[in-house]
């Protein structure tokens, strides 16, 4: 994810970042169309599921797995007007924990490389999050963690 070092180097000539880039991956985001069957079948793995909430805001159910090295957040849209209600299920979002969350937004909503999706927002767990795509590659989003 160089490029997003490139984005603040280019940043840093205005004002220095207050971080190091992308710290370690936070969770992995999986769209699925029910929540209990997958995490049912994931068990025999040892990812066991930590929490479950609704989020009505952006249409979501969403589950956390908890067990592995990596936590997996299940998405399932319960409304159709969700964001996420015509993506395909399977894997939605790799997450980045993140410093300075909002001074690296500023210097990269603006950047025509992403495309984010909205402002700042409080993710599942209560930390701000930023979701973008690359426009290069729209498949895979990433979302931008900081821990409150």
């Amino acid at each position: 994810m160089g490029f997003l070092c490139d984005a603040l180097g280019a940043f840093a000539q205005v004002a220095p970042p207050p971080i190091d880039c992308l710290g370690p991956v936070d969770h992995l985001g999986i769209k699925v169309s029910d929540l209990e069957p997958v995490w049912e079948q994931l068990a025999p793995l040892g990812l066991t599921c930590a929490s479950v909430s609704d989020h009505p805001e952006v249409g979501l159910r969403i589950a956390f797995l908890d067990g592995g090295v990596v936590p997996i957040e299940l998405l399932c849209v319960i409304s159709p007007r969700s964001p996420l209600a015509a993506d395909a299920d399977g894997l939605h979002h790799v997450a980045y924990r993140v410093a300075g969350l909002r001074v690296l937004f500023g210097a990269l909503e603006h950047d025509s490389r992403f495309a984010f999706h909205g402002p700042i927002r409080r993710g599942a767990r209560g930390h701000e999050i930023a979701t973008f795509r690359l426009r290069a590659a729209p498949g895979l989003a990433y979302e931008l963690v900081e821990e409150c």
